[in-house]
Parts: C-alpha cells; sequence; structure tokens
C-alpha cells in the first residue's frame, strides 16, 4: 500500500521548525561585546620626575564583576603625560552594561620622584603592591563600541614629604569619560617661571602648571559648564566665563603678566 506524502504539509512544518529554532537562538545570543580603553595622564608637579610602577588594572562591570584589563605593565614617569599629553595604559573586551569602578595595582619596586637632580625612593603603604579603586559611571556599549576613559594620577597631591629625604605616595585618581569631558588651555608669557593654573565652576575644580620651556598648560577632565581660570602669578591674573563643552578644547590663547 503506497502512502501519499504531502508536500505542503512538510513545507509548513519545516518552516514553523526553523522559526522555533531561530527564535530560540535570538533568544540566548549574547550581546556584543564593546571595547575598554583606559588612558593615563598627570597634573604637572613641582617634581623633575615621579616614576610609579603600574603592574595591572581592573574595572568592576554590573554584568560580570571584577575584570582584568591587558596592561602595558611598567615603571611611567607620570610627568611625561601632562598638559593635554596621555597614554594608553589598558583595553580590553568587555560585556555592554555599567562601569561603576577602577582599580590600578602599584608594584613595591621602581617607584621614585627625582627633586634637585637627586633621585628618591617613593614608598607605598603596602608591603608589595598597593590597590587604588575609583568610583566612576561609564557605560560600555553594545555592538563593538568603543568606551575611552582617561585617568589623571594627580602627582602634586600624591606624594608626600616626610623628612629625611623620604617621599610616600597616598594616590590622588580622577577617572573621566572622554566624550564627557572638555579641557582648557593656553600659554603664560613670560615663560622661566612655572605658574599653577586653577580652573573653578560650581560643581568642578581643577588646576595644573604651567610648562618652563613653552609657558603651555592644559586643564583637562573638565565637565561642560562655565569656568573661571585663574593664573596664580604674584598678581593673581583671572578670566572669567571660560566655556567648556564635552569633547572639545577650549583654547583661552596667551596669557601675558605684568
Amino acid at each position: 500500500m503506497k502512502t501519499k506524502i504531502n508536500i505542503s504539509t512538510i513545507l509548513t512544518t519545516l518552516a514553523i521548525a526553523g522559526a522555533v529554532v531561530f527564535s530560540s537562538c535570538k533568544k540566548n545570543e549574547t550581546p556584543a561585546s564593546g571595547t575598554y580603553n583606559m588612558y593615563l595622564t598627570d597634573a604637572p608637579a613641582c617634581y623633575q620626575q615621579v616614576n610609579v610602577n603600574i603592574t595591572g588594572a581592573e574595572i568592576y562591570c554590573q554584568s560580570g564583576g571584577w575584570m582584568p584589563l591587558t596592561v602595558k605593565t611598567g615603571v611611567y614617569n607620570l610627568l611625561n603625560f601632562s598638559n593635554g599629553k596621555d597614554t594608553l595604559l589598558a583595553t580590553n573586551l568587555v560585556s555592554p552594561g555599567a562601569v561603576t569602578q577602577i582599580r590600578l595595582l602599584l608594584g613595591s619596586k621602581g617607584n621614585s620622584v627625582m627633586l634637585n637632580n637627586e633621585l628618591y625612593p617613593l614608598l607605598l603603604s603596602g608591603s608589595m603592591q598597593q590597590e587604588l579603586t575609583v568610583s566612576t559611571s561609564t557605560n560600555v556599549q553594545a555592538g563593538y563600541g568603543t568606551t575611552n576613559v582617561i585617568v589623571d594620577f594627580d602627582a602634586g597631591r600624591s606624594i608626600t614629604a616626610v623628612g629625611n629625604n623620604t617621599y610616600t605616595l597616598n594616590p590622588v585618581l580622577r577617572v573621566s569619560d572622554v566624550s564627557c569631558s572638555g579641557c582648557i588651555n593656553g600659554s603664560i608669557s613670560p615663560s622661566s617661571t612655572q605658574y599653577m593654573i586653577t580652573a573653578v565652576a560650581s560643581t568642578d575644580t581643577l588646576g595644573t602648571y604651567s610648562s618652563f620651556v613653552s609657558g603651555g598648560f592644559a586643564v583637562q577632565n573638565l565637565k561642560s559648564g562655565t569656568y573661571n581660570v585663574t593664573v596664580w602669578a604674584q598678581k593673581p591674573y583671572t578670566i572669567t566665563g571660560v566655556q567648556v563643552t564635552s569633547g572639545h578644547t577650549t583654547s583661552i590663547g596667551t596669557i601675558t603678566l605684568e
């Protein structure tokens, strides 16, 4: 006895099965990762060198906890990355979502400061390494997007002289999403003296020092807003109403001091 095959029924069944499988795959599909880049910069300080041994970096993702980044480990002279300069410190592919903390790991050896052409050890509070954890608020987008954050390692506020040519490191860090922060730059004439420059708004205050050589300066990682910029010379000089926009640099040109 021959059985009659209903082709239309078979095709309908296959179509339904395919739809079920496709739907199942869609539900179990993992969102595409995003790239997280961590850059290092520093506010200038009254030292010739500030050398810090960075051994690791991690971020805390709400979607998966602590995640290590691929780090360019080594001893960094922080003063090489000031007044608008930075360097890529760490990177990795991470799951989409909020990043709420970052952590730097410092080695116990290789940390030093140079003052008056003399190099002195820079002591850490930990015996082997020090974990520096800072809160942040950044978001990694799905679809292989890139999130760039910059870690401002404020050397001037991080070092304490405790006597007998002994210096300790108590790091002060500030983390900013590059896309959500701006910069003010300019130069000071004459440039023979290193001046402190501050940028002050109602909710944000940052400072830097001008270059001995060029007189140039850059105050980075500022939130959008209106700032008063002051050069702390013997007679302080202030420019009011300087507008800062996220993702942009505002130049105030050359400031000539009397």
